[in-house]
């Protein structure tokens, strides 16, 4: 089996030969089966990833949920996420860290992260078990932890073209995986 280094080269190559037209129509997909989750339906508050590159585009998914939830994402804080309430898509987030547009702290309200009742998370790879590989700094992870995914309340959903799954990942201790991975073809 392969090390988690060696998945992420390789898929990070696969997804960047992605057409951003194929981003763009495969994530509307991938929205709408969001969307259709219960655990959505349900969800008071959703913390949503800042979409980036070539990830499943989530801007969207956002402006559309700001309509009727209230709407939190990550801002990279030290080695960890602190995570903010935006009411605006456009006018509430600026560049930050890695470059991924991150949450104005003057404008957005730090929120505590038990108020969260579902958590859309990025990954590089993701397996049909809920397992998942990011870019390796394991923010994701340590924010996770005692939240949701393996061990806590919160509702955890990864987004990934189905060209980013695999049968098996090859995890670490500190791995937290996914109640669910959606897809533009199914939901496991």
């Amino acid at each position: 089996m392969k090390t988690q280094e060696e998945v992420r080269k390789e898929f990070l190559v696969k997804r960047n030969n992605l057409a951003l037209e194929d981003i763009y129509n495969k994530s509307r997909i991938i929205s709408k089966k969001l969307f259709s989750l219960q655990e959505f339906i349900r969800a008071g508050t959703v913390m949503f990833y800042v979409s980036f590159q070539k990830e499943v585009r989530t801007g969207e998914m956002i402006v559309e949920t700001l309509k009727d939830k209230r709407v939190v994402v990550p801002a990279v804080k030290g080695d960890g996420l602190a995570v903010f309430e935006i009411t605006d898509y456009d006018g509430s987030l600026k560049k930050g860290s890695f470059g991924i547009p991150e949450p104005e702290e003057g404008n957005c309200k730090p929120v505590e992260r038990q108020v969260i009742d579902l958590i859309v998370v990025p990954g590089l790879v993701f397996d049909k078990r809920g397992g998942r590989v990011g870019f390796g700094r394991g923010y994701y992870d340590r924010f996770l932890h005692g939240l949701g995914g393996n061990d806590g309340a919160a509702h955890v959903v990864g987004l990934a073209f189905e060209m980013q799954v695999v049968e098996e990942l090859k995890l670490d201790k500190n791995d937290v995986k996914m109640d669910r991975v959606i897809t533009e073809k199914t939901i496991y």
